[in-house]
């Protein structure tokens, strides 16, 4: 024999969903807490740091590009150093 109380069941069923409600909303509310209490702070120094990095980064590829164009010019075997601008970098100071 089988017994089924359709009330108990709607019962437990509504404290589950009541429990679950407040686990979403205790989870919001950590959540927005957090949010609340995080801020980035970025120093003038950090700052000066980033634009140095990327000047860095910008001089790097110019003389990548300028030692590819060399490359490019020696295997053509169209690559010329007049005796003037080997006189002129070794005459400057370094």
């Amino acid at each position: 024999m089988k017994v089924e109380n359709e009330g108990l069941r709607r019962i437990l069923s509504r404290y589950a969903d009541q429990a679950e409600a407040r686990k979403v909303k205790e989870a919001q509310e950590r959540r927005e807490k957090v949010e609340e209490a995080d801020e980035v702070i970025v120093s003038d120094r950090a700052r000066e740091l980033q634009r140095a990095h990327q000047r860095l980064d910008e001089m790097a590829a110019a003389r990548k590009a300028k030692v590819e164009a060399v490359r490019k010019d020696l295997e053509a075997g169209t690559y010329r150093v007049s005796g003037d601008m080997v006189a002129r970098k070794l005459m400057k100071p370094s």
